[in-house]
């Protein structure tokens, strides 16, 4: 017990979440999670959704990524796969490839933690789960020409296959997005089988993925996208309009991506859509410059239509207020600080002194939890000071503005 409310101390001083804080403390979001979990109710029973999910907006330190991890730990819960991305310089959202890769290696399950998609498609192979119905409904996706038949060909062969052999690893690493599809097909003795094009390889794979969890009696897949406006950091036009048409494409607007059982949730600060989209102080909005600016060829204007169609979903959501994090109250606070004032002093074995509650209006969660933290921190040192506290204000502007090419939409 000492270990773990240490490990959560510290990841409350940090700001890291993890699933033990949100045990310990809840979604602190009742609105936002009744509205997830009817979603989940709908995707449970294969009902179709008019969007694969929704985007909801918090300020910088109100809690977002917390409450991702609440939704994570709900929707273990309720029997889903869950897999998480987050956003960043080195992951962009419009690089499908990459996302679908960052997906698979942070899956988990109720029973599977660490290397997740690894260890549930083990067990299943060990249990002898029966994928007929997976294999019947991709056959009617190839014969419709929207999958490729190399998925087809995987899921005829792996009831036979089990843990550690050549195929079962080889079918891990091109899920993931591996070039083995040439030696894949060798294996499965079938030179027939097509292999998907890069374009469309990450929605037939994440097609492939939510049947795949489905058949194998999961109710369906949970996609968490964390951090979704560091699409401002993307240089160019072109590169972020990429950007918001993958967001588009996996709340539904591109047909190869299923509706039944994805659920697709993401999470971005406040002000980002007024200062970005609706309104840019560096210039034009992002919604009159970016689709003009990638709408030169046929092939892009599919794509140019599908980021005007991100961004106005953008608009949508943070228009509802039901997708906006609620500020703590002072009730919210003192029940949320009793309860870390026992787990503090569990931890370290003495007692501490609540800490008075400042700028209940300003100061967003983060804030108050590492003064309080801070404060008993160093009362157990024997000491004492008054915290000063610098405050930043965040702004979505971007400097350079040199465009990228404008080359067809290569993953």
């Amino acid at each position: 017990m000492l270990n773990s409310d240490r490990k959560i101390i510290e990841a409350l001083r940090t700001g890291v979440p993890i699933r033990e804080v949100v045990d310990l403390l809840g979604c602190g979001q009742p609105n936002l999670e009744k509205e997830y979990v009817q979603l989940l109710h709908s995707k449970r029973r294969g009902a179709e959704t008019e969007r694969n999910g929704f985007v909801f907006f918090g300020g910088f330190g109100t809690g977002k990524s917390h409450v991702l991890e609440a939704f994570s730990k709900i929707a273990i819960d309720a029997n889903f796969v869950v897999s998480r991305a987050t956003i960043s310089n080195n992951l962009k959202l419009g690089t499908p490839a990459d996302i679908i890769k960052s997906l698979v290696s942070n899956t988990q399950t109720k029973e599977h933690i660490e290397d997740g998609f690894e260890r549930l498609l083990a067990d299943a192979l060990s249990d002898r789960k029966d994928l007929t119905s997976l294999a019947e409904w991709l056959q009617d996706e190839v014969n419709d020409g929207r999958i490729s038949s190399i998925y087809l060909g995987i899921a005829n062969r792996l009831p036979r296959e089990h843990y550690g052999t050549e195929i079962f690893e080889l079918t891990i690493d091109f899920l993931r997005g591996g070039s083995v599809g040439g030696k894949l097909k060798q294996l499965l003795f079938d030179r027939t089988l097509t292999l998907p094009p890069a374009k469309t390889r990450p929605a037939e794979t994440s097609a492939f993925l939510t049947r795949l969890f489905i058949s194998l009696g999961y109710s369906g897949w949970v996609v968490l996208l964390d951090e979704l406006e560091l699409i401002r950091l993307l240089a160019g036009h072109i590169t972020r309009g990429r950007s918001y048409a993958e967001l588009a494409n996996w709340m539904g607007y591109d047909e190869q991506r299923p509706t039944q059982g994805l659920t697709v949730i993401g999470c971005m600060t406040a002000g980002y859509v007024r200062e970005r989209i609706d309104w840019s102080n560096s210039g034009p909005s992002e919604e009159l410059t970016i689709p003009p600016r990638m709408d030169v060829s046929s092939a892009a204007m599919l794509l140019a239509d599908a980021a005007k169609h991100g961004m106005e979903l953008l608009q949508f959501w943070d228009e509802d207020e039901d997708l906006q994090l609620n500020p703590p109250t002072i009730v919210d606070l003192n029940r949320i600080q009793a309860i870390l004032i026992d787990t503090y002093e569990s931890a370290y074995g003495m007692k501490v002194t609540p800490v008075p509650t400042k700028n209940l209006n300003i100061d967003p969660m983060r804030v108050h939890i590492r003064r309080w933290i801070v404060s008993w921190d160093l009362e157990r040192q024997g000491r004492h000071a008054d915290l000063q506290e610098n405050r930043v204000t965040q702004t979505f502007f971007v400097e350079d503005e040199n465009d990228d090419d404008n080359s067809d939409y290569i993953y």
